[in-house]
């Protein structure tokens, strides 16, 4: 009772600061999983209070106390004297731990599935979108083997991929590209004359004519990006296989750059198709949907909504002005630098932006074309990420 005389005092003396003419200020007090058995005070009258019995007559009640004519300018007034907005908008950082922990957990639920399937041969072809997933179970059945001293190899297509991975996984030596494997596969020097000479191509052709010698098969390999492996490239990966060893061949048709028209696949392969995006915000995941239509329609599962998509065409003159407007909007919205990337869909040798050492006020952060004494690529120094399309496929992440 005495809080609900202090709430229609409050109500009354705000009213007063702002309008000249009176208020009148009732109650009710909805009671529906209590029975009231008496009423002993004195800021309480029985028939304000609506308890188990006779909650079904709320709406009659709440009629009964408006009734008479509607004094509709004094309404429209403690409309907009009750009506309250408090405008607030996630932290960008916030929603990005909220999607990044989520995606986590969607991949360890998939490794859970994954690792109690038995069949046989153990090939497992797992297709779907970007963000589904599939390299999060990709490296986790890659470190469980680590673990239980299993011969294991990740191998990607994607140069920066490869490093990146081989970094978060602490792998370097077992983590490569599949051109890499190749180099690194010894040869026998009477194969073929000027066997350091030969490329890619080649040395895979006179590794697959003879057996792999034991100490280059492999218990586990995990395939990524296999929609862009060559049909050799492919073989290879079988070729290097122990006696009931297992495969896990993971891909993505719609990042299929090389346009290999049909899909590298093992005899007897189980197949696990993925539909949920969690990466991209919603607006983004349905704008591909609409764009591509594709035969599977990719699942918007991100725990954000997104932006609409803006679409901005500029004359070659502008373009570099366009890039620094779209990176401010970004910073503006509560993106951090290290969180945007600028990519373009030329490459190093023809694109103008991956020339540029500064976008606007900020050094950008690109590929020099050059290699440390370790092998690993030169990156100058700057915050903003600048690249291209296909060297940044596979770091969306």
């Amino acid at each position: 009772g005495g809080q609900i005389t202090r709430s229609i005092e409050a109500i009354k003396k705000q009213w007063a600061e702002q309008h000249t003419s009176p208020l009148s200020v009732d109650y009710l007090a909805y009671l529906p999983d209590y029975q009231v058995t008496s009423v002993n005070a004195i800021n309480l009258q029985r028939d304000r209070l609506i308890d188990r019995s006779d909650k079904s007559f709320f709406p009659d009640r709440i009629q009964k106390l408006l009734s008479g004519a509607p004094a509709r300018q004094q309404a429209q007034r403690v409309l907009e004297f009750l009506t309250g907005i408090l405008g607030v908008v996630e932290s960008v950082d916030i929603s990005s731990l909220r999607l990044t922990q989520r995606y986590q957990q969607t991949g360890e639920a998939l490794f859970r599935v994954v690792s109690n399937l038995d069949f046989q041969p153990w090939r497992l072809r797992v297709t779907g979108p970007a963000g589904c997933g599939k390299t999060l179970l990709g490296q986790a059945l890659f470190q469980r083997a680590r673990k239980e001293k299993l011969r294991t190899r990740y191998l990607c297509y994607n140069r920066p991929l490869a490093d990146n991975l081989a970094k978060a996984m602490r792998a370097p030596d077992h983590v490569m590209t599949i051109d890499r494997l190749t180099n690194e596969f010894p040869l026998e020097q009477g194969v073929a004359a000027g066997v350091d000479a030969m490329g890619f191509e080649d040395r895979r052709q006179c590794i697959l004519a003879n057996p792999a010698p034991e100490n280059w098969l492999h218990d586990l390999l995990v395939v990524d990006e296999g929609q862009d492996f060559s049909r050799s490239q492919a073989a290879l990966v079988e070729h290097l296989l122990a006696p009931g060893g297992r495969i896990v061949w993971m891909d993505d048709p719609w990042q299929n750059l090389y346009q290999y028209e049909d899909p590298v696949t093992f005899n007897n392969t189980v197949t696990l198709r993925l539909r949920e995006n969690f990466r991209n915000a919603r607006r983004i995941t349905r704008l591909i949907n609409f764009l591509l239509k594709p035969e599977f329609k990719d699942e918007a599962a991100s725990a954000i909504e997104g932006d609409e998509v803006e679409v901005v065409g500029v004359e070659d003159a502008r373009l570099e002005d366009a890039v620094v407007d779209a990176v401010r909007k970004a910073l503006d919205a509560g993106y951090e630098l290290g969180s945007i990337a600028v990519l373009s869909y030329h490459g190093y040798s023809s694109s103008v932006l991956l020339k540029k050492e500064r976008l606007g006020p900020w050094p950008v952060r690109r590929f020099t074309g050059t290699y440390d004494s370790k092998g690993e690529q030169v990156y100058t120094a700057g915050q903003l990420r600048l690249e291209s399309l296909h060297r940044f496929k596979g770091l969306q992440a």
